[in-house]
């Protein structure tokens, strides 16, 4: 399972013959397991299962929605909300919905559901989302890639590292290959969105886009209605 999801750093510490856990460099046993946390109760915990609910059913929740006839954006909100988790006060992973694309690139990004100031780093990322080297408004290789903040615009990148974020996930969900509407999910962790996370990113993107192809079917008809196709002219109400 671990070579499937792509869990190299923890094969690492996995022997030949299943031995657990070994250093990864002298290839000698460890005392303990080197991913057990302790929490403020004094509960120790398995860090790596540490993913919540709210995040593992990021992508049913974004299909839910889409059934019950919800916008692409009111999807897209549903996403970047359920792809949000704090552990013991501390952000772990945080997303963001981008929107309102004007000559292909994305203007306005907002963090839906946030209970708490959202501090500079949505400051940054709404002030620079326009950026023409972002991620987000280049055309991505794939449904979504995760990059080093570093690659980020440099205000954005100084903020997500000052909020102890390491990596961001970038997703974006197009229309006819036009960009519609982005979700930038910012970890604390190089693997945070390696494994089932890859796996959620992916179906709720799939469901982002069946939601703006619906709202793309909704207007053609809608044109189609009120406009001669011949002419231009409106047609009789």
């Amino acid at each position: 399972r671990w070579k499937k999801l792509g869990r190299e750093d923890l094969l690492a510490h996995a022997g030949e013959t299943g031995w657990l856990w070994l250093d990864p460099e002298t290839g000698h046993r460890l005392q303990g397991c080197p991913y057990l946390r302790r929490n403020r109760d004094g509960k120790v915990l398995w860090g790596v299962t540490m993913m919540p609910h709210s995040l593992q059913s990021a992508a049913f929740h974004a299909l839910t929605a889409f059934g019950r006839g919800a916008s692409a954006h009111e999807v897209g909100t549903t996403i970047a909300e359920r792809l949000s988790w704090s552990w013991e006060a501390r952000s772990e992973i945080r997303s963001f919905l981008l929107a309102d694309t004007v000559g292909g690139a994305f203007t306005t990004a907002t963090e839906p559901g946030a209970t708490h100031h959202s501090g500079s780093l949505l400051h940054e990322l709404a002030g620079h989302v326009a950026n023409r080297d972002a991620p987000w408004n280049r055309d991505l290789t794939a449904p979504h890639v995760t990059v080093p903040v570093e690659d980020l615009p440099a205000a954005i990148a100084s903020a997500a590292s000052a909020a102890g974020f390491v990596v961001a996930c970038i997703a974006v969900g197009r229309l006819d290959g036009e960009p519609q509407l982005g979700i930038v999910s910012f970890g604390v962790h190089e693997h945070a969105f390696q494994g089932n996370f890859e796996m959620i990113m992916t179906e709720s993107v799939a469901t982002l886009e069946m939601a703006l192809q619906r709202e793309g079917a909704d207007d053609k008809l809608r044109r189609a209605a009120e406009q001669d196709p011949l002419t231009g002219l409106a047609n009789r109400m």
